[in-house]
């Protein structure tokens, strides 16, 4: 090959003279032969490009689209057709599958209350999201609201990026032999890789919920928490909630459980479609924790 000197040495008409070698030529080239360029476009017209003189500076000059258009978009992707959930998505079907898929897309944007997560000042994706996504998912091919979900894990946190566009995300119910489903929720990252958030089993329960009697837990649960410096401690611990995440009103404890009054903040009133809210069960986790707390005498009453 590299004896090669000259080659193709065409005239006339180029699909006459190489037909389908132009890409075996191609090939020679870029093995190191010399070619005959002068020869090769002899008979074709060529005409002069003007090339810009100064150094190109390779910067992008990319107009950032507006955030709340970004906004409207993400919302009426997964509303315009009133059934849509508002983080689970829309159902989709896969040829020659028999995995029910769900998709959405999540951004700093959208849902409204999520850039109000932050773990040490990053934003992302609470676990409670998980649970309604995986819930909703469920609801929706059950026809049922009485959803059961076991052996919950949470494999890897879902970080929201700053000025990328909106994470593609997926909720994947795989049918088991029993009659029921396992789920994983993946993420698509900027190298389109699927990323594992969490995964667990979902079912229809049979049970029929207990009552409880909130009086009796009022009068047992006597020490009054702080709310105050129930978000003191989370802030001093790297968990930073904003506005959208301070669902919490009153709250009372003893050293074996806790009850508190959860309230959805004005902002979020308006929102609808969730079997329930990630910002309330998040406020539920929240309060839970202080029991720990209160054995260590590690929140102010």
């Amino acid at each position: 090959m590299s004896k090669i000197q000259k080659i193709y040495s065409v005239e006339g008409d180029i699909m006459t003279g190489i037909g389908e070698s132009l890409s075996d030529l191609a090939k020679l080239y870029q093995k190191g032969a010399t070619l005959d360029w002068q020869a090769f476009y002899r008979n074709k017209p060529l005409h002069r490009i003007p090339l810009p003189t100064y150094p190109f500076q390779r910067q992008r000059y990319w107009i950032d689209p507006d955030q709340a258009s970004l906004t409207s978009v993400f919302r009426q992707d997964m509303e315009s057709s009133g059934k849509g959930h508002p983080i689970a998505g829309t159902q989709y079907y896969v040829a020659g599958s028999k995995n029910i898929h769900f998709q959405s897309k999540i951004s700093r944007e959208y849902p409204i209350w999520l850039k109000d997560h932050l773990i040490h000042q990053t934003v992302i994706l609470p676990g409670t999201a998980y649970l309604e996504m995986a819930i909703a998912a469920g609801t929706t091919i059950s026809e049922s609201k009485d959803i059961e979900l076991k052996d919950v894990i949470f494999q890897q946190p879902m970080v929201i990026p700053e000025k990328e566009k909106a994470l593609a995300v997926q909720t994947v119910l795989i049918p088991e032999e029993t009659q029921g489903y396992s789920f994983k929720i993946y993420s698509l990252s900027s190298e389109n890789q699927w990323i594992l958030h969490a995964s667990g089993n979902i079912s229809v329960s049979n049970e029929t919920p207990s009552t409880i009697n909130l009086s009796q837990l009022r009068e047992k649960c006597i020490e009054k928490i702080s709310i105050k410096a129930l978000y003191e401690k989370y802030q001093k611990e790297g968990i930073n909630y904003g506005p959208c995440f301070m669902a919490t009103r009153r709250a009372w404890r003893n050293k074996e459980m806790a009850l508190s009054e959860i309230r959805l903040p004005d902002e979020l009133k308006s929102e609808s479609g969730y079997m329930l809210h990630p910002v309330l069960l998040d406020a539920c986790l929240q309060i839970l924790d202080s029991t720990v707390s209160a054995e260590n005498n590690q929140l102010d009453s």
